[in-house]
């Protein structure tokens, strides 16, 4: 179900508004695509609450096109708005940590493009809890046991960038 939108703030299912504006979620090409799920947008609004610091949404639905350019794949959950990729300013690992309580499938993911949480709720696979580095991919229980380092962002991005 389409998540619905009040004054342009999304609106949890049981009527409470998010604090998530349409225009953050929508297709960034312009297209005008801002169909999120209700799912997802209750899970990130748990999420934002449980967290009690700014997430930052950087993507959200996407149009077919938009999903292209930005490397997506061909059944991205992007497409049918049941997915979110977003920053934190304070503890990206922390972030993470949150958003494994809320969604279906989390990842965290260094690349290019900087450091960031995807997050959705697709059903379809197994549930995925990941990190994923410029050099691959481990689960996030190795991760964990692997590095014993307080997990604040500067040492988390050290820790992804040593992978």
């Amino acid at each position: 179900m389409i998540a619905r939108i009040f004054h342009n703030i999304y609106v949890t299912s049981d009527g409470r508004l998010t604090r998530f504006m349409r225009d953050e979620l929508a297709c960034h090409c312009g297209c005008g695509l801002e169909d999120m799920q209700e799912p997802c947008i209750n899970a990130l609004h748990e999420a934002r609450t449980m967290f009690n610091h700014p997430i930052l949404p950087t993507s959200g639905v996407r149009c077919g096109s938009w999903n292209t350019a930005k490397g997506g794949s061909v059944n991205s959950a992007h497409l049918d708005g049941e997915a979110v990729d977003m920053q934190s300013t304070i503890d990206l690992y922390a972030l993470f940590v949150v958003l494994t309580k809320y969604f279906r499938r989390t990842c965290m993911y260094s690349q290019s493009q900087g450091y960031f949480c995807h997050s959705d709720m697709r059903i379809d696979g197994p549930k995925i809890w990941d990190i994923i580095t410029c050099d691959g991919s481990f689960l996030f229980t190795d991760f964990a046991k692997h590095y014993k380092v307080p997990m604040v962002r500067d040492s988390i991005n050290e820790v992804l960038e040593a992978t």
